[in-house]
């Protein structure tokens, strides 16, 4: 009987030999699963044991600190990583300590400048339920973040503007001056317009500042053909857009009403060129009825003046030439009396 005892016993071996390599097998299946799963995701993905140190990390995360394989960096700290603490250290102790979950913004610094991430943090139990390890899953929210800082931007910059707006009607009305209430009207909503042409122009750039070339046409338009505009692209600083259309405007009204644009021989020629850290503007007007300075500052040139002076922070020089008015104006390119306002 003995020989069949022995055969059992071996059977059985052989069985539970069998059984093990199936659950070896089912093991490293589950882990080739696991790490497939992990090294598919976009999001970052490592885990660390009590003591700090690293025991997985998924490729994204590899990727995203430049190791080339898991090896390089298992076993590693924070501090041997870095040489300091970092935000993420600090949060991922605090969910050893409290053995909560955690959710949290945090920010690391590469060669491309600082960047946002949202990250899930949360406790790793062993079968007893002791917790072992800390695990967290990172997401980077730069983009968004840029994209919802640059909307409190606008909104902040569109208010700010919207209120020197109503505050700029509200001077031109009380300004302009006319013989009739339908002048007064139509002066008004001239100015009025050349503002909201300003205005259009900010919005569709997102209020970064104004092409001037496109701003000349624009307010010109209705003299096309008549004026001749030449100069490199220059981009205005937004809070100089307004005031300077406001400028093009009684120039061109002006012009309309007395000058090189009254009559049918008349043209004017607007051109423009970089001087250090400004744009010199310079509005010749000829062919016009003879001209010469006027007894009294109108509304007109007083509103160009305030604008240009005092809003914009440049210069005027009006020259009241017999052959066409010539008046140059100065732009700042970087700053001006309103910053910060």
């Amino acid at each position: 009987m003995a020989p069949v005892l022995h055969q059992d016993r071996d059977d059985a071996h052989a069985d539970a030999l069998a059984r093990a390599e199936v659950a070896e097998l089912a093991l490293r299946d589950s882990e080739a699963r696991f790490r497939s799963f992990i090294d598919h995701s976009s999001s970052y993905m490592y885990a660390k044991d009590l003591d700090g140190r690293y025991i997985l990390a998924n490729d994204a995360y590899l990727k995203l600190f430049g190791y080339g394989s898991q090896d390089e960096l298992l076993g590693l700290t924070d501090m041997d990583r870095f040489g300091h603490a970092v935000d993420w250290t600090a949060n991922d102790r605090e969910v050893l300590r409290t053995g909560q979950p955690l959710e949290v913004e945090e920010t690391a610094t590469f060669a491309d400048g600082l960047r946002t991430y949202i990250s899930s943090k949360f406790p790793l139990r062993d079968s007893r339920g002791t917790i072992v390890a800390v695990g967290g899953i990172s997401t980077d929210i730069t983009a968004r973040k840029r994209a919802e800082e640059a909307r409190l931007l606008l909104a902040r910059e569109v208010d700010h503007r919207a209120k020197n707006v109503l505050a700029a009607v509200q001077a031109i009305a009380m300004l302009t001056a006319a013989e009739s209430v339908r002048d007064f009207r139509t002066a008004l909503i001239g100015r009025i317009q050349a503002m909201a042409k300003a205005h259009t122009l900010l919005a569709t750039n997102r209020w970064s500042g104004g092409d001037l070339g496109s701003l000349v046409k624009d307010e010109l338009l209705a003299w096309e053909g008549r004026v001749r505009t030449d100069g490199p692209p220059v981009r205005l600083p937004v809070e100089i857009v307004q005031p300077f259309a406001l400028a093009l405007h009684e120039l061109a009204t002006n012009a309309a009403k007395y000058g090189a644009l009254s009559c049918a021989t008349g043209a004017v020629s607007v051109t423009w060129a970089l001087a250090g850290p400004e744009v010199r503007v310079v509005w010749q007007e000829t062919g016009g009825p003879p001209v010469s300075r006027p007894q009294h500052e109108g509304v007109g040139t007083e509103l160009l003046m305030l604008g240009i002076e005092n809003q914009a922070g440049g210069r005027v020089h009006m020259d009241w030439r017999p052959e066409g008015l010539a008046c140059s104006i100065d732009l700042p390119l970087q700053g001006s009396a309103d910053d910060g306002a």
